[in-house]
């Protein structure tokens, strides 16, 4: 197959991951980091920018200025965004990210990329594109809906906040009784059902306080009185250390 011209829009953490772990060669736009559009015509553009939260809900203003500016057929957005976003616009395709910057994601090498691509167009030119720098025996492709995608990101953070939620309760029952809720929280991981991240719980802070978790949590909460309730418990609890 041909080469592809690609660009990342976002030289950030994710962006920088994206490019290590894909596509070395890939130019970036970032104008905030010195990075600037040319007026080259792309084959894909993934986005990584920031979705900041505004007024309760994700902005995408940073993914919007990437759609309105870079020429490319198609555009793979890892941003987080709200659900439903990506159906608005041709050749849009959302794929959730879990690289970060904290010690459970940094530079994760997943073996798996998830997209939601519906035509056999759009999964054509995404299998072509991973699959010539991953062969699929060690790299799988799922493909989905866009809206499935997008509340699979949500979801997921969500629940990591939930989890962290539980895990200061459980922590705080076991001071109560005298008990090493470290010893607790390592036999709970010998069953493969409990989750095997996040239950650590860090001398002096009984709460999460994550950039993702902060600003994507609130996006999925606008319909979930459970999720509201964690964000307000969590925010006294942050507070007390204040």
């Amino acid at each position: 197959m041909k080469d592809l011209n690609i660009v990342i829009a976002g030289k950030g953490i994710v962006g920088n991951s994206i490019s290590k772990r894909f596509f070395p060669e890939a130019d970036f736009f970032d104008p905030y980091k010195g990075y600037y559009h040319t007026e080259k015509k792309y084959d894909c553009c993934i986005i990584c920018v920031p979705t900041p939260l505004v007024n309760g809900g994700l902005s995408t203003n940073h993914v919007e200025e990437v759609l309105n500016t870079i020429n490319a057929d198609y555009f793979i957005v890892k941003s987080t965004v709200p659900i439903g976003f990506c159906d608005k616009h041709h050749n849009v395709m959302f794929s959730p990210e879990f690289s970060g910057s904290t010690a459970h994601n940094v530079d994760i090498d997943d073996n798996f990329t998830i997209i939601g691509a519906t035509t056999n167009t759009q999964r054509q030119f995404v299998s072509d594109l991973f699959y010539s720098k991953k062969p699929s025996h060690l790299h799988k492709i799922y493909f989905t809906t866009n809206k499935e995608a997008e509340l699979l990101k949500l979801m997921e953070n969500a629940y990591l906040g939930y989890i962290v939620t539980f895990a200061t309760e459980i922590n705080k029952i076991a001071t109560k009784y005298d008990i090493d809720y470290n010893v607790v929280s390592e036999l709970l991981k010998l069953d493969p059902r409990m989750p095997q991240s996040h239950t650590h719980v860090f001398d002096g802070q009984d709460y999460y306080s994550s950039h993702c978790l902060n600003k994507d949590i609130p996006e999925l909460a606008r319909d979930s009185k459970l999720l509201t309730y964690i964000i307000n418990y969590n925010y006294e609890k942050m507070m007390q250390h204040v």
